[in-house]
């Protein structure tokens, strides 16, 4: 399994449509058409780009003319248009004074006849010209619709499944398309399933009923022609992207994976769900070495009890090593729980020393205990190798609410204490016979007023304790300033790993 996961994995180039301008193009021969000599088109063109003169040959043409002969814009309008395609800006509302228009694939895609020459017969060209997407094959156009397709990119979605012992033993995966559908006036971007590329509904959907396509069985031929050599050409880039966070193994070696990516290898073209990354617009990398010092420094934050910050501290960056420690054999079956009153600065300490992911000024908890169930149990499988941050476990008011408090707290000691997975309902699942459960592969820090419940609780959580007073809350907002010290050090120390982790594996079985 593991081999597999970025092997066939490579940054999707686009290849360039306009190359060499300033190179002569010959003119093609083809079946009963004489060769034009040069004095008859004087004017070059760009490679690649044919036009054809319909209402010479009945829309179809086998011959090359001139960009001056054609009528179309000017290279360098072509390439401006181009090149904002390429960034995902639509050039429907591109205005042509000269009624022109641009090929959407250009050249001959058809079969070649004996003496290698390409036969007119079969050739498929599609063009998009004033708002409509028309299909030329065997010498005749079909009206198609009023839209034109761009995929920006191909996406391949995986899901980790475990067995009861929390092992991973398969890995889901589907594929999605991001795309844009244009019009004269308007494009619309979304996301599709590949598997669903051909049934076309989408292009109604995505496009609010703007876009239409043609009925009839020959539309509907040549729509899956025209997608298909969208897909044929990949021209967009390809990525995994995982449902959690974390350690990924491919070829014999870890790569620990965020939102943003593989961390310290961005040509690896696999990232994580959305929403989990160390770094943002408003927390950006600092320098290593500082980063060190104040990490280091923390402890002046409880300068009384400067244990508390170096327990906080150590479990974070264990926790973003979850997986390493559990496929050496000792999993972290334990939680942290943050105790302390009101006003203690428990909830504020605990974000600022033990939350790696999403960080900003006024950033929340990951969940609380008024979450539902299946809220917490969503969080929990998507936070791989980090700390979950779950807030707000406070005195009951009565029996029933202490009921719901205890089971919201068994459901996290069981998955973290007791690596305990939770089993997924597969009863509306596309692969009936997979053990459909749901890895824990992170660990779990609680803040609350108390820390009750049954002996078993207790024995599953380290405790620390915050009285008022405790917090120094200069240097703490100095760390509520500085959000940036934390991921720092946590990229450097998962680098680290990185990079020695077959020495520290040898050096454990020792």
């Amino acid at each position: 399994m593991g081999k597999k996961l970025f092997e066939y994995i490579e940054p999707g180039e686009t290849r360039r449509l306009f190359t060499n301008i300033e190179q002569e193009v010959e003119n093609e021969e083809c079946e009963g058409k004489p060769k034009k000599t040069q004095e008859e088109t004087p004017y070059t063109e760009a490679p690649g780009i044919v036009v054809q003169d319909h209402a010479a040959t009945n829309g179809f043409s086998c011959e090359k003319r001139t960009l001056r002969d054609s009528g179309l814009p000017s290279m360098e309008q072509i390439v401006d248009v181009y090149a904002a395609l390429q960034k995902g800006i639509a050039h429907s509302n591109y205005k042509d004074r000269d009624n022109s228009y641009m090929p959407m694939t250009c050249g001959y895609t058809g079969a070649t006849n004996t003496e290698g020459k390409r036969s007119c017969g079969d050739a498929e060209e599609f063009v998009f010209h004033n708002g409509k997407l028309i299909g030329i094959v065997n010498g005749k156009e079909v009206l198609m619709g009023n839209f034109r397709i761009q995929i920006f990119s191909e996406i391949e979605r995986r899901r980790e499944i475990c067995d009861e012992t929390n092992e991973i033993i398969q890995v889901e995966s589907e594929r999605f398309l991001k795309l844009g559908i244009f019009t004269e006036r308007n494009q619309y971007l979304g996301e599709i399933r590949q598997e669903d590329l051909y049934k076309f509904q989408w292009i109604l959907r995505l496009s609010d009923n703007r876009a239409y396509y043609e009925d009839g069985a020959a539309v509907k031929s040549m729509l899956k022609k025209y997608l298909h050599k969208l897909i044929l050409s990949e021209e967009f880039s390809k990525f995994v992207e995982f449902a959690s966070t974390g350690w990924k193994e491919a070829d014999g070696a870890f790569y620990y994976v965020t939102s943003d990516g593989v961390v310290g290898h961005p040509e690896i073209q696999v990232k994580s769900c959305d929403g989990f990354s160390f770094f943002n617009r408003k927390v950006q990398k600092m320098d290593p070495d500082k980063a060190i010092r104040d990490y280091l420094d923390m402890w002046r934050v409880m300068p009384q009890k400067p244990g508390n910050v170096t327990v906080m501290r150590n479990y974070t960056l264990m926790s973003s090593m979850t997986t390493i420690f559990s496929k050496a054999g000792y999993s972290p079956k334990f939680i942290l729980a943050v105790i302390g009153k009101t006003n203690s600065k428990k909830t504020s300490c605990a974000k600022a020393i033990c939350k790696l992911f999403n960080r900003k000024p006024d950033m929340g908890v990951d969940i609380n205990f008024n979450s539902t169930d299946a809220a917490i149990y969503d969080i929990m499988e998507r936070h791989s190798d980090a700390s979950v941050l779950v807030d707000d476990f406070v005195p009951p008011e009565n029996a029933a609410e202490a009921k719901i408090l205890q089971n919201k707290l068994e459901i996290i000691e069981r998955a973290y204490g007791d690596r305990s997975p939770r089993k997924r309902c597969v009863t509306f699942a596309k692969n009936k016979d997979a053990k459909q459960f749901c890895p824990v592969k992170g660990c779990a820090v609680i803040t609350g007023e108390t820390f009750g419940g049954r002996k078993s609780s207790q024995s599953r959580a380290i405790q620390v304790h915050f009285e008022e007073g405790d917090v120094d809350e200069d240097v703490l907002a100095y760390y509520q300033q500085h959000l940036e010290v934390l991921p720092t050090v946590a990229e450097g120390f998962i680098l680290f790993v990185e990079k020695n982790i077959k020495e520290l594996s040898l050096k454990n079985k020792n």
